[in-house]
């Protein structure tokens, strides 16, 4: 069932429930207590030769009979001294049928000359056996016996008075048609404003359930397009509905849902980019060794390293061949655990002047004079927190980068240590050739080569500086690079808190 059926159905329901609740209660209070109240009123009406439902009529019909048009009637009849035999208007018509369905007959007066009757001879004669000529000079009186009833009603103004008079034969009661004053009238009157009120419930439940399901059923079509479209890959589709109710809430939160979707496929889309780049740079990685070790191998199974000179650098090849692999293969395993955030750093505070220092100094000295370290400390009393081990892989990659792409003659390497804002920063800068403008943003992406002049057999891994960005995010920190004469990395990590109890 549609919301607007259910909207229509839930209005009708509220209002027909009371009412058959309201009916079944009347009916039952009619059916207790009708003998004892309601019984009596229409017996009243019925009872007497409908005198009740008689004078109840004429005195509805006073405003009719004492119309200017009517009057001007009367007038006429009255001057030239004629009877009017039957109704010219459709009210006085009215008023007659309705009296005659009744059994009655009745005549007008106008100051006591008679200007309308259908009064038979022996209405007259009821008339004259009761009251005589004294009738005349009665404004209004009710009788009724066994012979019949007399009703009459005077109308019209002061100086011009008229009257009406009805009479009820008891012989005719056999020619009397329709039903009492309350049932022609009060009954049929509640009946029609009964069938009013039902229609204009309906009819506005109708015109109200349709506006209602209309702004029901705007923002549910825009939310069904929106997802038909994100189902067909349009995660550019917005909803077009700014109204600020519950519907504009839900449209609001399905535009966030699409926005964190479309977010969602963009990292997928990246992920998968990055995993088909991993693949590329490990295979490419791993082919260069492996190759180096089967060509040494096959040269040994031949029998081309036919000296034991020949053999003996063989075998040293292969073993190199090896611990490169096998280099690389640790590389990769610890870069996979800092990538998915697993690594627990064993974190220690240290003051960073006297711990760089024992670095470069044992650096400088593992370089075989092809690293030359300067190192400036402007903040000296310096503390962080830190795992020593895993930054001092990080300073060892930097270094081992920047000697690899340098020339033949070495490299030379300023390490810079200044405080700013609660960050430790650690400048440190080659003089190497730099990085192409376009590949600065990737240098920290794993296997990235954008720079053909810096990726040749002895670039390594490839992981170096991956590795170094982890860590340092690890320790809550950045790291960025720039072009400077050559390329320098800036690493900022968090300051250490001040010791407890320190002044």
């Amino acid at each position: 069932m549609t919301i607007k059926k259910k909207l229509i159905l839930s209005n009708i329901l509220m209002i027909a429930v009371p009412v058959l609740l309201a009916a079944a209660f009347a009916a039952a209070a009619l059916s207790t207590y009708g003998h004892s109240y309601v019984a009596p009123v229409l017996e009243m009406y019925e009872a007497e030769n409908g005198v009740y439902s008689a004078q109840n009529v004429i005195y509805a019909c006073k405003d009719v009979l004492s119309s200017p048009e009517e009057w001007e009637k009367y007038d006429w009849y009255e001057d030239h001294g004629m009877v009017m035999s039957e109704q010219a208007s459709p009210k006085m018509r009215m008023l007659e049928e309705t009296l005659r369905d009744m059994g009655y007959h009745f005549e007008i007066a106008i100051s006591r000359k008679v200007v309308y009757s259908n009064f038979l001879s022996e209405d007259r004669a009821y008339i004259d056996r009761n009251f005589g000529s004294s009738l005349d000079s009665v404004e209004s009186l009710t009788m009724t016996d066994a012979g019949g009833s007399i009703v009459k009603n005077g109308f019209g103004p002061e100086r011009e008075r008229g009257s009406i008079t009805a009479v009820f034969l008891t012989k005719r009661r056999g020619g009397v048609r329709g039903d009492s004053y309350v049932q022609k009238y009060v009954v049929a009157f509640l009946a029609a404003f009964l069938i009013f009120i039902l229609l204009t419930v309906a009819l506005t439940n109708y015109l109200l359930s349709g506006a209602i399901s209309r702004t029901i059923l705007k923002p549910l079509r825009i939310l069904k397009l929106g997802a038909r479209e994100i189902a067909g890959g349009n995660l550019d589709f917005r909803p077009d509905y700014a109204k600020d109710d519950e519907f504009g809430d839900v449209c609001r939160e399905f535009d966030r849902m699409r926005d964190r979707l479309k977010e969602s496929v963009a990292e997928k889309l990246r992920y998968e980019n990055y995993r088909r780049e991993l693949l590329s740079g490990i295979s490419h990685d791993l082919r260069t060794p492996l190759t180096a070790i089967r060509g040494y191998a096959e040269g040994l199974t031949d029998g081309v390293a036919d000296t034991p000179e020949k053999q003996r650098k063989y075998c040293q090849a292969i073993c190199s061949g090896t611990m490169e692999v096998e280099a690389l293969a640790d590389s990769l395993l610890l870069f996979s655990r800092l990538e998915n955030k697993r690594y627990r750093y064993r974190r220690e505070r240290v003051r960073l002047d006297g711990w760089l220092d024992e670095l470069i100094r044992h650096c400088r000295a593992a370089s075989g004079g092809r690293l030359r370290l300067n190192y400036e400390n402007r903040a000296p009393s310096l503390e962080v927190e830190l795992d020593a081990q895993e930054m001092r892989r990080v300073f060892a990659n930097l270094f081992d980068n920047s000697v690899k792409h340098a020339g033949k003659d070495g490299v030379s390497v300023s390490v810079r240590v200044e405080a700013e804002a609660g960050w430790a920063k650690i400048s440190v800068a080659d003089d190497g050739p730099g990085v192409a403008a376009d590949d600065l943003p990737h240098i920290f992406e794993s296997f990235y080569c954008g720079d053909k002049s810096r990726a040749h057999p002895e670039s390594g891994s490839g992981l170096g500086l991956a590795i170094a960005r982890q860590v340092v995010e690890g320790h809550g920190g950045t790291i960025t690079a720039r072009n400077d004469g050559g390329l320098t990395v800036e690493i900022r990590i968090p300051e250490a808190a001040p010791a407890k109890g320190a002044g």
